[in-house]
């Protein structure tokens, strides 16, 4: 039997109810939030929850998961140093492990790119390996995403 990473017995606001679901080591739970002005706050509660930030009284964590922030640069940062691929990677990622390597044989960029200058999705893809070079228990954002980038 895997291990049990969360243990939600559902969660239910005005705006939205989550079914009850349990997250074993190696699942996949996919949560779908209807778009509108309400999405940004309700990512940020699930997000706390999930991440172990926020305790809820129907949802209990074993083990919390990280979130894969997406990626951000100053304004001065952007024009004067801007953060290149080899350079992010080297400061937020596990570099001996073989998701990052990985990373240049299924994308377009090389280390020597502007993170600024990526795309969204190749962005969300590079900050996601990083994650996944220091843990699998990950939550991520798919929003703006086809199923065909991932």
């Amino acid at each position: 039997m895997q291990e049990v990473l969360i243990e939600s017995k559902g969660i239910k606001t005005d705006q939205y109810f989550i079914p009850p679901f349990e997250l074993r080591k190696g699942d996949l739970v996919i949560i779908y939030l209807e778009g509108g002005f309400h999405f940004d706050d309700l990512k940020a509660q699930l997000v706390a929850i999930f991440t172990g930030e926020v305790q809820h009284e129907n949802v209990k964590i074993n083990k919390a998961l990280t979130f894969v922030k997406p990626f951000k640069e100053s304004f001065f940062k952007t024009i004067f140093n801007p953060v290149r691929v080899g350079r992010y990677l080297k400061n937020n990622a596990d570099v001996n492990n073989l998701a990052v390597s990985k990373i240049f044989e299924t994308e377009n960029f090389t280390k020597n790119d502007k993170v600024k200058n990526l795309g969204i999705s190749e962005q969300k893809r590079l900050s996601l390996a990083t994650v996944f070079s220091k843990t699998k228990n990950v939550v991520f954002d798919l929003r703006g995403e086809s199923a065909s980038h991932f």
